[in-house]
């Protein structure tokens, strides 16, 4: 009905050792650059670098649930904040139909739409949702490399 039930900003997200293997990949080694970027959802409780796609649990499958996406090339804006570049992508969203996911506690970042992918990034929330009937769930991920030697 249009009323903000939830709201949480500024998530740090963790760059897993499959995202820095595809984005050192892709500069140095020609690994593919896919047309799109996945976003999806799932319910781990305990994020670690070295997690993979075969470590998503719970991801919904039903009731409307789909990964959303993000053009390669259009879908993300380069932006230097506070002398740190980072991209950022657009508002993507997700909408519970015929009934609920949950709980969720996390979105992740993958290159394919699959299971197939590397798993790149995951922000988990500081309390899991869940996400009924007619919801939608608004989000964005941004990414910087930051802390390098």
């Amino acid at each position: 009905d249009g009323n903000l039930l939830y709201k949480e900003s500024n998530i740090k997200n963790m760059l897993h050792r499959d995202g820095e293997e595809f984005i050192l990949k892709a500069i140095f080694d020609g690994e593919e650059i896919p047309a799109n970027f996945y976003f999806g959802l799932d319910n781990r409780t305990t994020i670690v670098a070295a997690d993979t796609m075969a470590d998503l649990i719970d991801e919904p499958t039903a009731n409307g649930y789909q990964r959303a996406f993000a053009s390669s090339t259009t879908g993300f804006t380069i932006e230097v904040i506070t002398s740190v570049h980072r991209a950022t992508g657009a508002i993507i969203s997700f909408s519970a139909v015929g009934g609920s996911w949950g709980p969720i506690r996390n979105l992740f970042m993958t290159n394919k739409s699959d299971n197939d992918g590397y798993l790149i990034s995951t922000a988990t929330l500081s309390v899991p949702i869940t996400v009924t009937d007619g919801n939608v769930i608004n989000m964005r991920m941004a990414m910087s490399l930051r802390d390098c030697p």
